[in-house]
């Protein structure tokens, strides 16, 4: 199994919205993802509520049956277009992809 792990940290404001509503938005955007993407075994989204200098404001922990169902996702229009949306908003990323054995 393939795990894939992504944290975000958000621009105080930006395309209109303040870091909240954006962190909310794109959580939102990314919670419909498994009803578009095939392949996805395991999807979680949480937004952080704990306010710290070394905290991230959103992360995803996703799982995938293989490095091939990764890409199928990475390389989804659905993707892509949530993707885009972050890149807009977003101050930094971080991600974490391995096999895990559970």
């Amino acid at each position: 199994m393939i795990e894939h792990v992504v944290m975000w940290n958000f621009m105080a404001f930006a395309n209109g919205k303040s870091r909240k509503e954006n962190v909310l938005y794109i959580k939102a955007q990314l919670e419909l993802l498994p009803n578009e993407i095939p392949g996805i075994l395991a999807w979680k989204v949480g937004a952080n509520t704990q306010v710290h200098d070394d905290a991230f404001d959103l992360i995803l922990i996703s799982q995938f049956d293989s490095w091939e169902a990764l890409e199928t996702y990475q390389n989804h229009s659905a993707h892509i277009r949530v993707r885009d949306e972050i890149r807009k908003v977003r101050l930094n990323r971080r991600f974490v992809d391995f096999e895990s054995t559970c």
